[in-house]
């Protein structure tokens, strides 16, 4: 399902690992990272946003062309466990 959204906040803490893995490989390797978070509604606007508190990043293979998302029944499953936990949901992608 695609959800259009007027908003987006990241928690800064989130995004450390995926940009220093950037910062590492001089941006010269794209990566891929699911956001896990929770779907809000502004109080005083009313518009609809998302909150982002996590991004995961699933065991791949990458280069400076493409991304393989490698198959790993184990770490969805503990992925799916821990969200649920948490209460948060995924609610985005991000590639870098």
């Amino acid at each position: 399902t695609i959800v259009h959204t007027e908003f987006v906040q990241i928690d800064q803490r989130a995004t450390q690992t995926l940009m220093n893995f950037m910062i590492l490989t001089g941006f010269r390797q794209k990566r891929v990272g699911w956001l896990y978070g929770r779907w809000v509604t502004d109080g005083v606007t009313r518009e609809h946003g998302v909150q982002v508190h996590a991004i995961y990043e699933p065991k791949q293979e990458c280069t400076c062309d493409e991304i393989h998302v490698l198959e790993d029944a184990e770490s969805a499953e503990r992925l799916a466990k821990l969200s649920t936990m948490l209460q948060l949901t995924r609610v985005g992608i991000v590639i870098a």
